[in-house]
């Protein structure tokens, strides 16, 4: 890592949001860690970003991987318990996600 690269990780240690180049540096972190490969364990190819924590709590740390599907499970789903299960795992990744890239 290139010492400006450090610098912009240690500006937005405390930011919920962050600028579009911080934002598009994080996410392409998070894809070259998982390979492309959404974040629930499902094999699918991960194309789309989920905020895990969303409305006033929004925050740019909290985003993972996935697939179409997953995506659209996590916000549609009528079954409760599968919804919940997976928001537990993208929370739990998230989590992860930033604990690896700040390490």
């Amino acid at each position: 890592m290139t010492k400006a690269e450090q610098l912009s990780k240690n500006r937005i240690q405390d930011k919920k949001r962050f600028s579009k180049k911080e934002l598009d540096r994080y996410k392409n972190f998070i894809f070259r860690k998982e390979e492309g490969m959404c974040q629930s364990g499902c094999n699918r190819e991960g194309v789309e970003y989920h905020h895990v924590l969303r409305g006033a709590y929004k925050n740019d740390k909290s985003i993972v991987l996935t697939c179409r599907e997953c995506h659209t499970i996590v916000h549609f789903s009528t079954d409760t318990h599968e919804r919940e299960a997976l928001n537990i795992l993208f929370k739990s990744a998230s989590i992860e996600n930033w604990r690896e890239y700040n390490a």
